[in-house]
């Protein structure tokens, strides 16, 4: 920057030196109304210079243009000719720079600017600008592009060949008049003038060698570089480090052509050996400038010291290194977009997803995405995206190309740069074992209410269901103390109380056993008629003290299935009672088996149809609950403890079949056991 800073100062300085003698040339010029921009030195010029015109109302006019400024632009500038500076190039109207060629035109200072960036339809690019006065009321403007440095030799060659050129014509106009010959020489003054100023003032280190490599002069740019001129007897073609390093490069040159030096160290002490070896990384190019019969005559040498952005770079490599050594070692996925490409994603981010980095850089994660959540993480991206990225987070489930099935966690953030995001990071946590967890732990929550509240309608129906013969048993006891005469009427009922309790017991120890499965369970290939026959026969005579029809039909040639005979005997005679039980005098209960195909599967069901009050809808979710007892119990003071159907369900799941329930209120109900036909 302190560089940059001098060499402005010392152009706007050289600039205005320059300002007199060119308003000299120009009221020479001024009677033959010649252009400043049709000066002959300036058609063989490198760099682009437009002229412009100050008229008394204010308006700035274009009057001419060289031909490098056509070449520059890549546009033909006469035809902006006659224009204002905001006709001719409409994008400048919205910056300083015709306030200040207006300033420059009308007698201020030269004007400097390092870096202008220009873009309309034909003309795309930044340029460095020198704008001085050339005579009141005009003024030129030097302009070349910025992109272009590298090319500098081969312009100051090409200047100097058309110097020669016109050494040589005004040589020969200067014999056939002394006038032509003045001109020549103040227009050689003036190019000798310029191009040492564009010498003297370029940030790049240039420095001139004569044929032999000795050393002619540098530029500021030069001095700063190396610090002093070097000693006497330096050669370029003689030192020994150069020679050591670039002989092939120094050999070429000396042939006359352009070189490219590769990137190196270079020291003020390689060329003076009084100077300190403060090192600096140079990057060089050299080309001959050479006398009309194309010998080269002069070396020129042109430095650019990149030690600055070298350390810059190696620092900002450093700075990655370390970020991405210290990226692979944390538990997250971490991937870093920048400009909508996947800069950088590290390793635990493929671990997580399960897909290599070619996959992932390449790859949409809603690809992973569950179908049916997809559509929720598309829109809550949509959204994290318009709110800025900052401080989001979302949950979403994927399957992995291995067909894992694994929860993720993403968080989003940005950096910015002046208000504007210049990179996304995503962290990723795989958090398939916490939602696991909680899931677990959701169920066992739930498991615990259900067991809740069982127990407390256990203690509820245990209550009950003791109370009743515990009441009756103290009751009858105390009969039998005041009325021993009736004692065989009240041992009845006694006997009938402790089977009924007896009973509730043996009931509740064997569902627990049942659901440990501490119950036997010896299954072999029956004939569910010979199973369900007897069982039918043994309730023939309850049934008909209570006024009921009850029948039995068996399915003929009926398949066999793997029962265990003791627990399906127990199945029938639950629902069976239950049906005699529920059914008022005058119904019927039918028993039958029959055969069902479905799924490619035979089944044997056996149903037991009554015609008691049915079930209510409402109360079907919980038939097979324990100690559950239905609005028909209730209504018709059934006893019981709403144990039987739980009973039926843990036998029908020991044999892998199901039951089916059909009711109808007022007309009766219908259980039918499936079980799969014996292998």
């Amino acid at each position: 920057m302190e560089d940059a800073r001098q060499s402005r100062e010392e152009l706007i300085a050289e600039l205005t030196s320059l300002r007199q003698r060119v308003a000299d040339l120009e009221e020479a010029n001024a009677a033959s109304g010649e252009d400043v921009c049709r000066l002959p030195f300036l058609q063989t010029f490198p760099f682009g210079v437009h002229c412009y015109n100050l008229m008394p109302d204010g308006r700035l006019i274009f009057s001419g243009a060289n031909p490098a400024a056509d070449h520059i632009l890549g546009v033909d500038n006469s035809q902006f000719v006659g224009r204002t500076i905001e006709e001719a190039f409409p994008p400048l109207a919205r910056t300083e720079i015709p306030a200040r060629y207006r300033d420059v035109a009308a007698g201020a200072s030269p004007w400097y600017g390092e870096q202008i960036s220009y873009q309309d339809e034909k003309i795309a690019g930044a340029f460095e600008v020198h704008a001085w006065q050339v005579a009141p009321g005009r003024m030129a403007a030097a302009f070349r592009s910025i992109f272009e440095r590298k090319m500098l030799e081969e312009d100051l060659r090409c200047y100097r060949d058309s110097l020669e050129a016109l050494v040589s014509e005004q040589h020969s106009e200067l014999k056939r008049t002394s006038r032509e010959y003045e001109q020549v020489q103040i227009a050689l003054n003036r190019e000798s003038r310029i191009l040492h100023s564009l010498i003297a003032l370029n940030p790049y280190s240039i420095a001139i060698y004569d044929i032999d490599g000795r050393f002619v002069r540098g530029n500021q740019a030069y001095m700063d570089l190396f610090k002093a001129e070097p000693s006497p007897g330096y050669s370029l073609f003689t030192e020994p480090s150069l020679i050591e390093r670039f002989p092939d490069e120094l050999r070429r040159l000396q042939d006359g052509a352009t070189v490219d030096f590769s990137e190196g160290w270079y020291s003020a002490h390689m060329i003076n050996p009084d100077l300190p070896k403060d090192y600096a990384l140079v990057r060089a190019k050299g080309f001959p400038i050479k006398d009309a019969e194309g010998r080269p005559e002069f070396f020129v040498i042109i430095h650019e010291n990149i030690t600055d952005r070298w350390l810059a770079e190696q620092a900002l490599r450093e700075s990655e290194e370390r970020f991405r050594r210290m990226a692979e070692q944390i538990q997250d996925g971490l991937t870093i977009v920048e400009n909508n490409t996947i800069t950088y994603v590290n390793q635990k981010a493929l671990d997580i997803f399960g897909v290599t980095r070619e996959r992932f850089v390449n790859m949409s994660v809603l690809e992973l995405v569950v179908p049916e959540e997809r559509e929720q993480v598309r829109q809550q991206r949509r959204e994290i995206e318009e709110a800025g990225w900052d401080g989001r987070e979302i949950e979403y489930w994927i399957i992995r190309p291995d067909g894992a099935r694994r929860c993720i966690q993403s968080r989003y953030s940005a950096s910015r740069r002046d208000g504007e995001i210049v990179g996304r990071y995503v962290v990723t946590t795989d958090i398939t074992e916490r939602k696991t967890d909680e899931q677990a732990l959701q169920e066992a929550y739930q498991q615990l209410q259900t067991l809740d509240r069982l127990k407390n309608e256990f203690i509820a129906s245990i209550s009950h269901e003791l109370r009743t013969p515990l009441t009756n048993l103290r009751l009858y006891h105390h009969l039998l103390t005041a009325r021993p005469d009736h004692l065989a009427s009240y041992t009845q009922v006694l006997g009938q109380e402790i089977n009924r309790l007896e009973n509730l017991v043996e009931s509740v120890f064997y569902l627990s056993r049942l659901e440990r499965g501490d119950i036997e369970f010896t299954p072999e290939n029956r004939d569910l008629n010979t199973v369900a026959g007897p069982i039918v026969a043994g309730h023939m005579e309850e049934a008909a003290g209570r006024g009921l029809t009850l029948t039995f039909s068996g399915a003929p040639d009926l398949p066999a299935v793997r029962i265990d005979a003791t627990l399906m005997q127990r199945l029938i005679s639950i629902l069976l009672t239950n049906a005699l039980l529920y059914t008022p005098a005058g119904g019927a209960v039918h028993v039958h088996t029959h055969i069902r195909s479905s799924d490619g599967i035979r089944r044997v069901g056996l149903s037991i149809r009554d015609t008691g009050p049915g079930i209510l809808p409402t109360e079907m979710p919980r038939l097979f609950e324990r100690f559950f007892r239905g609005q028909a119990s209730l209504d018709t003071g059934t006893p019981g403890a709403g144990l039987g159907l739980a009973i039926t369900r843990q036998i029908i799941e020991r044999h892998r079949g199901y039951i089916d329930v059909l009711s109808q209120a007022g007309k009766g109900t219908t259980f039918t056991v499936w079980l799969p036909e014996a292998v």
